[in-house]
């Protein structure tokens, strides 16, 4: 198993103009938790946009975006073991935390369990790991991140339809989970978009039979229709 960097080719922005070309880059080395992915699917997300076109504040280019990543396992480093080579796996917006391991850099949100807010945290891209590296997304082929934020896909879920799980579903499935909504809650959804569609639908797995309040906005007429056929309103 080889652990040097690999030329990764990508699609980079170069300025705030947004417009992406090829570019090639050198991966990280291959660390003992990490694992390498070559890339099937990248979603297209709303992130992706304002941090190419700096709406974010100013990006540091070549940009590669991408944070709805999901390809094969190529490389697993000597101390992974939640996934293996050939796996199909998942990778959403963080790659890395330090998880409280440095006990001269105590971090008290991955003491609490609650990595997602690292004080070192490093995001799929757009963000620095602490050797300096610069970390970069999914409009790639291979993308080499920590095995803790890779994620085996389950066999009945095709690869197109989980890359825009690893953000916006998570985005609202996670609020679900902590606020332990359960069948016979009622639940307000303000907007019917990429989102406020996801949340709908996550309502049949906590939720069979509910009851769903909606405010959706006028434009979305056919994702209406949708949910009026699938929920009561």
């Amino acid at each position: 198993m080889s652990t040097a960097p690999r030329a990764v080719n990508a699609y980079a922005a170069f300025d705030s103009k947004g417009e992406v070309k090829p570019w090639q880059y050198q991966s990280r080395p291959l660390g003992p938790e990490d694992v390498e992915i070559k890339i099937t699917h990248s979603g297209i997300c709303g992130s992706d946009i304002h941090t190419m076109d700096g709406g974010w504040g100013p990006a540091h280019y070549p940009c590669v975006v991408g944070h709805e990543i999901v390809g094969q396992v190529t490389l697993a480093g000597t101390n992974v073991e939640s996934l293996k080579v050939g796996d199909r796996a998942a990778v959403g917006a963080q790659v890395w935390a330090c998880l409280n391991k440095n006990p001269e850099a105590p971090c008290n949100n991955c003491a609490d369990g609650e990595d997602a807010v690292c004080d070192h945290a490093v995001y799929t891209y757009a963000s620095t790991y602490p050797d300096g590296t610069p970390s970069y997304g999914g409009y790639a082929d291979y993308v080499r991140v920590d095995n803790h934020y890779a994620f085996k896909l389950p066999e009945n879920i095709p690869s197109d339809l989980a890359a825009p799980l690893m953000c916006a579903g998570t985005t609202v499935f996670t609020p679900l989970k902590q606020e332990g909504v359960k069948a016979g809650d009622r639940v307000g959804v303000v907007g019917i978009g990429g989102l406020g569609h996801l949340l709908s639908s996550s309502f049949a797995l906590l939720a069979p039979r509910r009851s769903l309040s909606l405010a959706p906005p006028a434009r979305n007429k056919r994702s209406v229709l949708w949910v009026q056929k699938s929920f009561t309103i």
